[in-house]
């Protein structure tokens, strides 16, 4: 498919007013290989949370699955509960454990059918980064077991137990130093992005890198990926002005805090700076400062990143930054979308079939009820016999088009007709979007992204 169809807009972006770039490394830079990681991940957490947290050893037995969650859905940890929302917030499909719970039962749990999440409402967790879809999965599991009579904590303390421990794993390093000894296994390198990010320089555009890595995973990742592959710079560090590392995104967007500035060889603290006056090698910081630095305005920086929340939504409303988000998910869905085709225009059929016999329906009873007389009952139920007969057909195309997405969420971007709540964030807050970073690179540094022109309802 050619990269120039697989970048999108939702806001007009004038490349060459865009002085400088920033890119996020983890899922933007850096691809993985999601099934090896997180299958890792999820085998590591298990046997930490038996070694660790007393949790019962029959738990190691569970396999790591990626269809379990998405990323966009939001998790309920009071009640164990995975809930896909609409771009109102609400509630479309749910589930408890890894039983789906049905609408009856959906509303006695939810009455409001609308979920308010958020700083006051803690037990709501956003499923936003690739790296969170190892620990909710095992979360969904657990829940499960829990539900079928294991003796498991409260669905609240098994997600405060997961999520502590995951942070521990972080913090000792558990998974990245087994990257680091097989990068093979879970790194994808593409030798286009070093040569289209030097690309990028000869335009005249200033790039700079903000992660939340470590400089050492950093660095091991950088040099595996970009720096063998580089033509006219001898090392990764060479492309990037300004590089941060343990930047502590979100908070960097929004909190007031110094740069530490590291040895680019050794990588100790040097000094401790507001704002940094030249180039270098930092961690920590903030956004308000970095923008001071580049001596910048803040529509003359792009920020590239793949969590829709934590690198679009937040610095939209914080920073003032052009956006723009990595969807890995879409590449293989739109693929999809594409096969179905041929169901979506069956369904489109049936429906401009189904529509005229339904008002026919209700016009009948209208004119029963307000002339009170039944002489319409006849008809009235040869037509909803007819109206039965295409939902039957309606659910059989509905179900197929549906079954080659997730088995059980469906697609990211959407629920149903309406837009997920995922994609809602995404449409408001980046300015473009792409499956994968080489997407943009491989376009001109001089592309000027033009929305389209979006049509109202009365407008189709």
């Amino acid at each position: 498919m050619n990269e120039s169809n697989q970048v999108f807009v939702n806001r007009t972006l004038n490349m060459r007013k865009i002085k400088a770039i920033g890119f996020d490394m983890d899922y933007t830079l850096v691809r993985y290989n999601t099934q090896n990681f997180e299958n890792e991940t999820h085998k590591v957490l298990a046997q930490k949370l038996i070694a660790e947290k007393q949790y019962p050893k029959d738990i190691s037995k569970l396999k790591f699955d990626p269809n379990l969650v998405i990323r966009g859905l939001v998790v309920d940890t009071q009640k164990g509960n995975f809930l896909k929302l609409s771009r109102y917030r609400s509630i479309r499909t749910i589930f408890k454990g890894q039983t789906q719970i049905n609408y009856t039962n959906r509303r006695e749990i939810y009455p409001a059918d609308y979920i308010d999440f958020g700083l006051d409402h803690p037990h709501f967790s956003f499923i936003e980064s690739h790296f969170d879809i190892a620990y909710t999965s095992l979360y969904m599991q657990l829940i499960e077991l829990k539900n079928k009579g294991l003796y498991l904590p409260t669905t609240e303390q098994i997600f405060s137990d997961i999520c502590q421990t995951v942070e521990a794993i972080h913090t000792q390093n558990d998974i990245k130093h087994k990257v680091m000894k097989d990068p093979g296994q879970y790194i994808h390198r593409n030798p286009q992005i070093a040569v289209e990010l030097e690309k990028l320089i000869k335009h005249g555009k200033r790039l700079f890198l903000l992660t939340n890595s470590s400089i050492d995973y950093t660095t091991f990742l950088l040099e595996y990926t970009i720096t063998p592959f580089l033509k006219k710079h001898s090392s990764w560090m060479d492309l990037f002005e300004i590089i941060i590392t343990s930047a502590h995104k979100p908070s960097f967007f929004h909190k007031q805090k110094d740069f530490q500035e590291l040895d680019k060889k050794t990588f100790e603290v040097q000094a401790s700076i507001p704002v940094p006056s030249k180039g270098g090698l930092y961690q920590f910081g903030c956004a308000e400062s970095l923008t001071q630095s580049l001596q910048l305005m803040e529509d003359e920086i792009l920020y590239i990143g793949d969590q829709v929340y934590t690198d679009v939504v937040l610095l939209k409303q914080k920073c003032g930054w052009r956006t723009a988000l990595v969807i890995e998910e879409l590449a293989e869905e739109r693929k999809k979308i594409q096969n179905n085709q041929g169901l979506y225009e069956d369904i489109k059929k049936l429906m401009r079939e189904k529509t005229p016999i339904e008002n026919k329906i209700h016009q009948l009873f209208s004119d029963q009820i307000e002339n009170n007389h039944k002489n319409h009952n006849k008809k009235i139920h040869s037509l909803i016999r007819q109206t039965e007969k295409l939902d039957r057909e309606l659910i059989k195309k509905i179900t197929t088009a549906n079954a080659s997405f997730n088995p059980f969420w469906g697609e990211l971007m959407r629920v149903g007709a309406e837009e997920s709540l995922f994609a809602s964030q995404a449409e408001r807050f980046s300015c473009i979007y792409m499956p994968y970073l080489i997407n943009f690179l491989s376009l001109s540094p001089r592309t000027y992204y033009r929305a389209k022109k979006r049509l109202f309802p009365h407008e189709m």
